[in-house]
C-alpha cells in the first residue's frame, strides 16, 4: 500500500506539474551535452587537425563542469523547494493523520528515486538528441561540406551526467525536506511553508526606482564612455552598479503599477484589471530580489549569445574560404632543401598525384619605393582634421574598418613603405591559371598592387583607376615612374596567410631578377589535388595520403583543411561555450520567475475563490492570468534588454570584438536568426507553460467553489 501511495504521487506529481519536470530534464540534457562535447562532429574533425589545442580546451572541461554543476544545483534546489510548498498542505494532512517524520521522509526520498530515474532516462535521450542536432547543424552550416555527421554515444558522458544529476539531486532534496520538520502543522495545512515578504509604500517604491534609474543610467554612461580606454578596473566598478540598479528599478517599478491600479478612465473599472494590476504589483514588490536575479540572468545569457554568435560571423569570411586556389604549401628555407622538393613534387605531378604545381617566389627588394604622390592624391581627399592628422610622418599607422576608405588606403600605403615585397608576374599567372582567371601582361613600368582577400581593396582599386584615367603618376621605383595596374581579384597565394605577406608588388619577372637577390628569396611550392583523386577518395583522404607523403621527407607544409580546421576551432570552441553558458542561464532564469509565480499563484488561491464568489468569469479570471504571467516575464526581460545592449557594445570596445555587418552573408544571417529563434523559444515556451499550469490551478479552484 505504501509503495503504490508513493509510485501514485510521483506519477500525479509528473502530470500536474510539468515545469518541474522539464527543470529536471533540462538540468540532466545539459550535463550530457558538455560532457559529449568531445563527440560532435566537429570536434572530431579537429581531432586529426588541431590535436593538441584540443586536448587543451577539453582539459578546461571539468571546470566548465563544476561550473554548470553549481549553476543546476542552484536551479534543482529552488525546483525541488517549490515542489515542497506546493505540496505542504498534503503533508500536513500525513502528520495529522498519524504518519511519523521518518516515514514521510522515506516517501520523498522514494519518490525522488523514481522521478530522478524518470528525468535521467528523459534528460539523457533529450541530451542525445540536441547534441546529435547541434552536430549535424554545426557540421552542415559551418562545415563547407567537408565534416561529415556521424551518430555517436557517449557511454562516459552518461556516466558522469548520472553521477553529477544524481549527486545535486539528493543534495537540493536534503536541504528541501529539512524545511518540512521545522513549521507546526498548521502551518503546513494553510499552505504556508514561508511568510510573505512585507510590501513596502508608495513612497518607499518611488524612490527605490528614482535611485535605480540614476544609477543605471550612470552605469550606461560609465559603461559606454569609460570604456573607450579599456580597463578591467572600470568592468569591476561598472557591475555591481549595474546588479544595485537593477534590483532598485525592479523593486521601484511596483510603485508606477501601483499609481496605474489607481487610476481608470472615468473612475470606472474593466473586467479583473484592477484586480491584476494589484497582483503584478505585490509579486514584483514581494519579490523584487528574485526577479532582478532573473533580470540580470537574462542580460547574461543575451550577452553570451551576443558573443557566440559575433565569433562565427566575424570568422564566417576565414571558414567561407572563396580565395582558396591551392590545397597544399610546401616551404623550401635553402637551396638544398628547395632542389629536393623540386624533384619530389615533380616526380608527384606526372604520377598525376598533384596538378597546377606553382613555385611562389616572393623577396625584399634594397631599390627605392616613393610613395609621396600616392599618399598626397589621398591626403587631399580627406576631410581637413584628419588632413592636419595625416600631415605628421611619425603618426602610428593602423587599419581599421572604421576609417574611410581614402584614409584605409593610406594607411596602408604607410605601411608598405617600411618594406615592399615583389612577386614575379609568371608565378602569379600560374595561380591565375590554377583559379581558372585570365592571366596577365606587364611591362617594366607596370606592378599590381596586390591585397590579401582579408583587405578592404575597393577604394584603392577606385583610385588607379583614376590615376590611371588622368595619367598621374603615384609611384616611383628606383627614380622611375610606375604605372599601378587596377586588380580587383583577390585570390590567396599559398595554403596559409601566416607565412607570406598580406600585400605585394607584382612586377615584370625581368624588374624581379634585376632587384631581388637570389639567397634572399622565400620559396613556397603549392599545388592542387586532382580532382578526378578528390572524387574518387574524398577531400579528407586525399589529403591525409599527400600529407603522410610530405611528412615521410620531412617537409614543412600547410594544407587548405589544416588552415581550415585552425579556424573552425576557434569558432567552435569559443561560441559553443558561449551559447551553451546562455542556454542555461536563459533556462534558470525562466525557471526562477515561472516557479514565483506559481508559488505566489498558490498562496493567493483563496482570492481567486472569492471571486469566483462574487460572479467573476473563469474567462475573465483565465485574462487575467495571461497578464500577470505576460508582465511578470516582462519585468525582468526590458531592463536586461537594455542592460544586455550596453554591456555588448561595452565588450567589444574592452575586447575589441569587431563584426563587420557589411559583409554578412546568408549563413550569418541564419546563425543571427538561430540565436534569437533560441531566445524567444525559451521565454515564450515558459510563459506558455506556466500559463497552462495556472489555469489548471484556477481551474481547480472553480471545481472546488461549486
Amino acid at each position: 500500500m505504501f509503495f503504490k501511495l508513493i509510485v501514485r504521487q510521483a506519477q500525479r506529481a509528473r502530470q500536474e506539474n510539468g515545469i518541474y519536470f522539464l527543470t529536471l530534464v533540462t538540468a540532466v540534457a545539459a550535463f550530457y551535452i558538455i560532457l559529449s562535447l568531445e563527440n560532435q562532429a566537429v570536434f572530431r574533425f579537429l581531432r586529426g587537425f588541431e590535436n593538441a589545442a584540443l586536448d587543451k580546451m577539453l582539459s578546461y572541461l571539468p571546470l566548465l563542469y563544476i561550473f554548470t554543476l553549481f549553476l543546476l544545483f542552484i536551479l534543482v534546489l529552488f525546483a525541488n523547494s517549490y515542489q515542497i510548498d506546493r505540496r505542504s498542505r498534503e503533508f500536513g494532512v500525513y502528520l495529522l493523520l498519524g504518519m511519523r517524520h521518518g516515514r514521510l521522509w522515506l516517501m520523498l526520498w522514494a519518490e525522488a528515486l523514481i522521478t530522478t530515474t524518470f528525468t535521467l532516462i528523459a534528460g539523457i535521450a533529450a541530451g542525445l538528441l540536441l547534441s546529435e542536432l547541434i552536430s549535424l547543424v554545426t557540421a552542415r552550416l559551418i562545415g563547407q561540406g567537408i565534416i561529415g555527421h556521424q551518430f555517436s554515444f557517449s557511454l562516459e558522458a552518461s556516466l558522469y551526467t548520472l553521477v553529477g544529476y544524481v549527486g545535486i539531486q539528493l543534495l537540493a532534496l536534503f536541504f528541501s525536506t529539512i524545511r518540512i520538520f521545522r513549521p507546526e502543522v498548521k502551518k503546513l495545512l494553510d499552505g504556508q511553508v514561508t511568510a510573505k515578504q512585507k510590501t513596502r509604500s508608495k513612497q518607499t517604491n518611488i524612490i527605490f526606482f528614482i535611485s535605480g534609474c540614476i544609477i543605471l543610467l550612470t552605469t550606461y554612461w560609465f559603461a559606454i564612455v569609460g570604456f573607450e580606454e579599456a580597463s578591467f578596473t572600470k568592468l569591476a566598478v561598472a557591475m555591481p552598479l549595474g546588479i544595485i540598479g537593477t534590483i532598485a528599478v525592479i523593486r521601484g517599478a511596483a510603485a508606477l503599477l501601483n499609481r496605474q491600479s489607481t487610476r481608470s478612465s472615468n473612475n470606472t473599472t474593466q473586467g479583473l484589471e484592477i484586480f491584476t494590476r494589484r497582483q503584478i504589483q505585490e509579486g514584483i514588490t514581494a519579490r523584487s530580489t528574485n526577479i532582478a536575479a532573473a533580470s540580470l540572468l537574462l542580460m547574461v545569457a543575451m550577452v553570451s549569445l551576443s558573443e557566440g554568435a559575433s565569433i562565427i560571423i566575424s570568422a564566417s569570411d576565414n571558414l567561407n574560404l572563396p580565395s582558396a586556389v591551392y590545397d597544399f604549401t610546401v616551404v623550401a628555407y635553402d637551396q638544398e632543401e628547395n632542389a629536393e622538393i623540386k624533384n619530389v613534387l615533380t616526380q608527384a605531378e606526372s604520377d598525376g598525384k598533384l596538378v597546377h604545381l606553382n613555385p611562389l617566389v616572393e623577396a625584399h627588394t634594397s631599390a627605392e619605393f616613393d610613395f609621396t604622390p600616392f599618399k598626397e592624391c589621398l591626403i587631399a581627399g580627406l576631410p581637413r582634421d584628419l588632413q592636419a592628422r595625416y600631415s605628421h610622418p611619425s603618426l602610428n599607422i593602423s587599419l581599421s574598418p572604421d576609417q574611410l576608405p581614402k584614409e584605409y588606403v593610406l594607411n596602408l600605403i604607410r605601411r608598405d613603405e617600411l618594406g615592399v615585397r615583389l612577386i614575379p608576374i609568371s608565378a602569379y599567372n600560374r595561380l591565375l591559371q590554377a583559379a581558372g582567371e585570365q592571366t596577365i601582361t606587364l611591362a617594366e613600368n607596370q606592378m599590381i598592387y596586390y591585397t590579401h582577400p582579408s583587405i578592404q581593396n575597393e577604394q584603392l582599386n577606385q583610385e588607379l583607376e583614376e590615376a590611371q584615367h588622368e595619367d598621374i603618376t603615384l609611384l616611383y621605383f628606383d627614380g622611375r615612374p610606375i604605372e599601378i595596374m587596377p586588380h580587383a581579384l583577390q585570390k590567396d597565394l599559398v595554403t596559409d596567410i601566416a607565412i607570406v605577406s598580406f600585400t605585394a608588388l607584382i612586377v615584370n619577372d625581368q624588374i624581379f631578377e634585376r632587384y631581388t637577390e637570389a639567397d634572399l628569396r622565400s620559396i613556397y611550392w603549392n599545388f592542387k589535388l586532382p580532382e578526378a583523386v578528390i572524387d574518387d577518395k574524398g577531400l579528407m583522404l586525399a589529403s591525409e595520403e599527400m600529407s603522410m607523403m610530405l611528412s615521410e621527407h620531412n617537409f614543412a607544409f600547410e594544407s587548405f583543411l589544416n588552415t581550415f580546421g585552425r579556424q573552425l576551432f576557434y569558432i567552435a570552441s569559443g561560441s559553443f561555450i558561449f551559447v551553451y553558458l546562455a542556454v542555461v542561464f536563459l533556462i534558470i532564469a525562466c525557471t526562477v520567475i515561472g516557479l514565483q509565480f506559481l508559488t505566489q499563484l498558490k498562496q493567493n488561491n483563496r482570492r481567486y475563490q472569492t471571486l469566483l464568489f462574487l460572479g467573476a468569469k473563469p474567462k475573465q479570471i483565465n485574462h487575467s492570468v495571461r497578464q500577470q504571467v505576460k508582465w511578470t516575464f516582462l519585468t525582468p526581460l526590458i531592463p536586461a534588454i537594455i542592460s544586455a545592449a550596453v554591456a555588448i557594445r561595452s565588450m567589444n570596445q574592452l575586447f575589441s570584438l569587431e563584426v563587420d555587418f557589411v559583409t554578412i552573408n546568408w549563413q550569418s544571417y541564419m546563425i543571427i536568426v538561430t540565436m534569437v529563434l533560441i531566445l524567444l523559444g525559451i521565454l515564450f515556451g515558459y510563459a506558455y507553460l506556466i500559463y497552462r499550469a495556472s489555469k489548471q490551478d484556477v481551474q481547480k479552484q472553480l471545481y472546488q467553489t461549486h
